[in-house]
């Protein structure tokens, strides 16, 4: 009978092992499959297992009164009641475990090892120091889904290499005309933008939907949805740290690049300004002699970058001159419920007009690609006719009416730049009460407090309701939020669900309700294990 309770606690073991990888690959998958950033969560979140250790420590106690033949069928009860109780992370989740290949290698190699490693156990040939090998064993599972990426590592690399070799041999054979497209900022609004008015005025083009910007990512849109007949393509390019943009540009080859901002989003990735202009930079080097570069003209620091590249022919757009001579000049007008009127002074003329978009950020990221599209044979003309008629990107400053409700949606990536924008519209807008719902910004290193409690400030002089969610910024955002509201007007959400439900409830007609990003699992709370 021990060998049969053995056999039955081995199988429950594993099946609860088997979720429990599951549950770690989805925060590993979430950090992009970064062994550094993947511990770091670990650790700050302190994701221990407390759930099977605490089965163990039961069984322990319960070596002074039964057999371990009897202790070992309860265990198996235990871990079976708690693989069947424990949620799957493939379904639930803000952001679900997705499945991929590469998922589904990690996660069966984990499962291998820790099958292997579990049956080591009864080699102890000793209850007690069995049971401590499972229990140190529980706590080890982050590491063996490490050690079983290593071992991987070579094979998902060769991978890699052979699809983006597939791609680069596409790209040439198709040859469309590329344009990489940067910033800390606005790089995927920008994307649509310019895809939309090359596509509508100008000629097929492809790009990635989304904020497809990382060299898998491109390689598989590549490999699926380049055509023939596209004669331009715009690839949206990431930064994770200097020469990510530059093997991206070798892959791609660029003609011509817009360089959005540069700014504070991830700082706490590079630590210094300097050192993300220095990888935005790449861009611009990798275009050839005489490549079309459009910069943000209200940039200090993408100015700089244009002056070590003149022999690129250059054109600044922006709000102002202040900081040198521009090219196409913006004047914003005002937002409405329908969107954004404004005029472009370009070429020696004026071109007014609204879009359905909003804010002056994105209006920004309109002039870039217009500036763009009207260098590459687009008619200035056209191009204004089909800004009229541009859909906002899922999630980034996308206004939508429900029963008399107006919701702003920017839930994607909040950036200090973006929030301010997004705040100035949900002011223009009339409304009878303004609510806010917001976790906060997150990858501003040692200036996220500061710039959190800055974007309370600024919401607290026309918000009547604050929602904070979660706790990463839950102290800076209340600091600025209570200069000038009361702590009745700011209320605390441990989970984005619970604040939504809030509000579904209290919001009635003519309310104005901004949704200010949306963090993932990894930053909303802490998930018990």
């Amino acid at each position: 009978m021990l060998l049969v309770s053995q056999i039955l606690f081995s199988c429950s073991f594993l099946l609860f092992l088997s979720r429990r990888i599951l549950n770690y690959l989805r925060f590993f998958q979430q950090e992009d499959y970064r062994p550094k950033r993947f511990l770091k969560w670990f650790l700050w979140a302190k994701a221990f297992d407390t759930k099977g250790t605490l089965i163990l420590a039961l069984a322990f106690l319960g070596r002074f009164f039964f057999e371990p033949t009897f202790l070992y069928f309860l265990l198996s009860f235990g871990f079976l009641y708690s693989f069947f109780k424990e949620e799957d992370p493939r379904v639930f989740g803000k952001i679900p475990l997705k499945m991929t290949n590469r998922a589904k290698r990690l996660f069966l190699v984990s499962l291998s090892l820790s099958f292997i490693l579990s049956l080591s156990a009864y080699a102890l040939g000793d209850f007690f120091k069995e049971l401590v090998f499972f229990a140190f064993f529980l706590q080890m599972q982050p590491l063996i889904l490490l050690l079983s990426w290593l071992l991987l590592h070579p094979d998902e690399k060769r991978r890699q290499n052979k699809f983006l070799r597939q791609a680069s041999l596409k790209l040439e054979k198709v040859d469309p005309f590329v344009i990489g497209i940067t910033g800390s900022y606005g790089k995927t609004s920008t994307k649509h933008a310019l895809a939309h008015l090359l596509n509508t005025c100008v000629g097929p083009t492809f790009f990635p939907k989304g904020s497809v910007n990382t060299p898998m990512g491109i390689t598989v849109e590549v490999n699926e949805k380049l055509k023939p007949y596209h004669q331009f393509a715009v690839i949206e390019m990431a930064a994770y740290g200097i020469g990510s943009i530059r093997n991206l540009s070798c892959f791609t080859k660029p003609k011509a690049a817009i360089l959005t901002n540069i700014g504070l989003a991830h700082l706490e990735r590079f630590k210094l300004t300097q050192t993300i202009q220095k990888a935005k930079a790449e861009l611009a080097e990798a275009l050839p002699k005489g490549g079309l570069l459009v910069c943000n003209g209200d940039s200090p620091l993408i100015r700089e970058i244009a002056k070590n590249h003149r022999d690129k022919n250059i054109i600044f757009y922006g709000y102002s001159d202040h900081l040198g001579p521009i090219d196409l000049l913006i004047e914003f007008k005002e937002n409405t419920l329908k969107g954004t009127s404004f005029t472009f002074t370009w070429k020696g003329k004026c071109y007014s007009g609204t879009t359905p978009l909003f804010g002056k950020a994105n209006l920004s990221n309109i002039a870039a690609s217009f500036a763009m599209s009207s260098e590459l044979g687009g008619n200035p003309d056209f191009l204004m006719a089909a800004i009229g008629c541009m859909e906002p990107v899922n999630n980034r400053l996308e206004i939508k009416q429900d029963k008399g409700v107006t919701y702003i949606k920017d839930a994607y990536n909040s950036n200090p730049l973006g929030f301010k924008d997004a705040l100035e519209v949900m002011e223009a807008l009339p409304g009878q009460r303004k609510f806010l719902m917001t976790p906060g910004m997150i990858e501003l290193g040692p200036l996220q407090a500061h710039e959190n409690e800055e974007a309370g400030k600024r919401a607290s002089r026309f918000l009547d309701t604050a929602l904070i969610v979660g706790k990463v910024n839950r102290e800076a955002l209340n600091r600025g939020l209570s200069s000038q509201m009361t702590p009745s007007q700011v209320l605390f959400f441990d989970f984005r669900e619970e604040a939504l439900a809030f509000l579904k409830k209290e919001a009635r007609e003519g309310d104005v309700i901004l949704l200010e990003n949306d963090l993932t699992d990894i930053y909303e709370s802490k998930s018990s294990f």
